[in-house]
């Protein structure tokens, strides 16, 4: 009969330690926003490669300035060469 009671509290330890795992696995992806930081470090590969960014409500709502964008440079004008300055006068 004391198997049977210690088999039992050991299943139960199992599913409480597996539970408190899960949930405050959860809760610390949650505080240091890890799921947030995956999603605009795909969004930054994506437009690295080049390829369209679809766009992600989440990260949207909680971060408005990863969703601004991009201002690209003015290109640089060709400077004149010796040639053109010589026949221009």
């Amino acid at each position: 009969m004391f198997y049977g009671n210690a088999i039992t509290v050991l299943i139960i330890t199992i599913f409480v330690v597996g539970f408190l795992f899960l949930a405050l696995r959860q809760f610390f992806t949650w505080y240091w926003k890890v799921n947030e930081i995956i999603g605009l470090l795909r969004r930054i590969d994506a437009r690295l490669a080049g390829e369209p960014v679809p766009v992600d409500s989440q990260v949207q709502s909680t971060n408005t300035t990863a969703s601004a964008p991009v201002e690209t440079p003015p290109k640089p004008s060709k400077p004149k060469s010796a040639n053109s300055i010589s026949s221009e006068s």
